[in-house]
């Protein structure tokens, strides 16, 4: 009997280090969410981390009908290099600003894996307004 449970332990031992393995040890994920500066703009997601890439994942949401397209805004930082800022916002089918309720889908990839920042953002008139950035990693 303790043979049959000490060969039992060494599989699920071996199955444990073999499911480690798989994953590279530097990988991470979580969870990104802008401070909420503007009321009418929402925006949330994951985020996947390895050595190499960091691919970001998630939501831009409008609430209601005031003048303003809702966006977001990433900043994807490498130590000695320039940071790479990626924006998304709601878009009409033919391609236009979008104002009322709405919601968008994002993803995006970068191989700027340093730091990542994200900010609520909004657009009128072709011009830009930011809230302020949080540091996600």
């Amino acid at each position: 009997m303790r043979r049959i449970t000490k060969i039992g332990a060494a599989l699920a031992g071996a199955g444990v280090v073999v499911g480690m393995t798989a994953v590279p040890a530097s990988a991470a994920s979580g969870t990104w969410t802008p401070y909420n500066w503007y009321t009418n703009v929402g925006a949330t997601g994951t985020y996947t981390k390895d050595s190499r890439m960091v691919t970001v994942r998630g939501t831009v949401s409008d609430y209601r009908r005031d003048g303003y397209t809702a966006c977001v805004r990433f900043l994807f930082t490498e130590p000695g290099t320039t940071g790479v800022y990626s924006t998304f916002r709601i878009v009409t089918s033919s391609g236009g600003n979008f104002d009322g309720s709405g919601k968008a889908s994002i993803k995006m990839s970068s191989s700027r894996t340093g730091h990542l920042y994200v900010q609520e953002c909004r657009l009128k008139a072709g011009k830009y307004s930011y809230g302020k950035g949080k540091r996600i990693y």
